[in-house]
């Protein structure tokens, strides 16, 4: 989720890559929430685990800045969706979710 008065030209769809910076971890993921100008960053569960911070639905997250935000595009992700009637995208074993830890 990015703010809505700061969201820099990303559109909803838009792809981003976070990046925990202190410990490399990342997950690929879609710009998908526009919040209230005060919150940035809230992401999934998934998300959240993949990038090693706490991943509780309540009490979860980080106030450390140590997670960086790169969107793109939605369209630089074409090649990642899957084909009509095809299989899910292989880049990963993690059950078609684009994260590295």
């Amino acid at each position: 989720m990015l703010p809505g008065k700061h969201s820099n030209g990303a559109s909803l769809g838009d792809v981003c890559l976070c990046l925990n910076t202190k410990t490399g971890d990342h997950c690929y993921g879609i710009y998908a929430d526009v919040g209230p100008s005060s919150k940035i960053g809230e992401a999934s569960i998934r998300m959240a685990s993949a990038l090693k911070i706490k991943c509780d639905p309540k009490t979860g997250g980080t106030e450390s800045k140590i997670i960086a935000y790169l969107v793109s595009p939605a369209r630089l992700a074409n090649g990642l969706r899957p084909k009509p009637g095809g299989r899910k995208p292989t880049s990963s074993s993690n059950n078609g979710a684009a994260c590295r830890g």
